[in-house]
């Protein structure tokens, strides 16, 4: 089977969407489907890159995503967006984003079939009336069926009168983030991953931590290609490009906090789960495909750093707790193996042709 993704473009720096279609072209691509993944854009300079990609990736000198190693059999184009552009011919056209849907009318005679994988939810939750609107225009032709990505962005769709073809849940790759330190001897160091971006809740996270920082002693961490410039001297901070620093990282981790606002899936919890850290979450959306509250991890509402901070005050005043939160959160990581998202995909795409 042919499959071409449609990326909303160029991206030169880890975000949990363009991870996930990753993921899913490279394991597709293992199972023996030719896929393609497509960029639009208008700097000639991505253009460039991606079209010296063959040569550059055969002789292994560079990769087009330092923070992501795509399979040399994935195909990769960038497609200077000025007016009407062509793919090449394919059997399923995957729309990835509320922004590439706008190319549909172009694009569509070029794929016997279509759909629309949708990973939006925060994109949505935060907009203004303006961006909204843009947003769900972009999610309602219906000429376009949709898979949504997480339980919270099936009811997104349903609000907005769309029902899904299915819910299909990334994995964690347990071969790469795994528990290699244990549990048990761990001591005080709770991790966070801050984004620039208001909606993953740095500010939130950090509050938090200087609340807790008052009364009770821990050593905090924060890990991100893109730290805040605002980070109390106390937090350690280092930047991780690549998926063994992010799994070295977690293993560092008693705890780690997971204050986002709001959240398609929420990947770095589960995956921090994988290596063994207990989890304190916000209640985000997105955790709630995986979360267990009290078993596998610790919630609070959203923007509620004191409650945050109550949270991994109890987690760090008994140990035992701990150690049953992680130990549980890592047996729930090991339930979302990327074979049942792909056996998905390989489904809804059959069904489609």
């Amino acid at each position: 089977m042919q499959t071409t993704f449609l990326l909303p473009g160029y991206m030169s720096w880890p975000i949990g969407s363009y991870r996930q279609f990753f993921e899913y072209a490279n394991r597709l691509t293992a199972r023996g489907h030719e896929v393609t993944l497509v960029m639009p854009g208008t700097s000639r300079t991505h253009w460039t890159k991606a079209m010296a990609q063959p040569v550059l990736r055969h002789v292994r000198r560079t990769r087009m995503f330092p923070w992501f190693d795509v399979s040399p059999r994935v195909k990769i184009r960038y497609a200077l967006d000025r007016g009407e552009w062509s793919i090449p011919a394919t059997d399923v056209l995957v729309f990835t984003g509320w922004e590439t849907t706008r190319h549909y009318p172009h694009l569509r005679r070029h794929a016997r079939a279509v759909v629309q994988f949708v990973l939006d939810y925060a994109f949505w939750a935060v907009a203004d009336s303006a961006r909204k609107r843009k947003i769900e225009s972009g999610l309602s032709n219906k000429e376009i069926p949709v898979i949504a990505g997480s339980l919270v962005i099936a009811a997104m769709l349903e609000e907005l009168g769309r029902k899904p073809l299915d819910v299909v849940l990334a994995g964690v790759d347990t071969t790469t983030f795994r528990t290699s330190v244990p549990i048990a001897g761990r001591g005080r160091t709770i991790g966070m991953v801050p984004r620039p971006s208001p909606v993953k809740g740095a500010a939130d996270g950090i509050a938090a931590l200087t609340m807790l920082k008052e009364h009770v002693d821990f050593r905090a961490i924060a890990v991100s290609p893109h730290l805040p410039d605002d980070l109390p001297s106390w937090v350690v901070t280092r930047r991780a490009q690549d998926d063994a620093a992010m799994n070295e990282f977690y293993n560092e981790c008693a705890i780690f906090l997971h204050p986002s606002r709001f959240e398609g899936l929420g990947l770095p919890a589960l995956e921090a789960m994988a290596c063994g850290a207990a989890v304190v979450s916000t209640d985000n959306g997105g955790v709630r495909d995986f979360a267990r509250p009290g078993e596998n991890l610790l919630l609070a509402p959203v923007g509620d750093a004191a409650g945050l901070a109550s949270q991994l005050a109890a987690l760090l005043g008994d140990d035992a707790l701990r150690e049953r939160i992680a130990t549980e959160g890592l047996r729930s990581a090991h339930q979302f193996s990327w074979d049942k998202p792909v056996d998905q995909l390989e489904r809804i795409f059959g069904s489609l042709l």
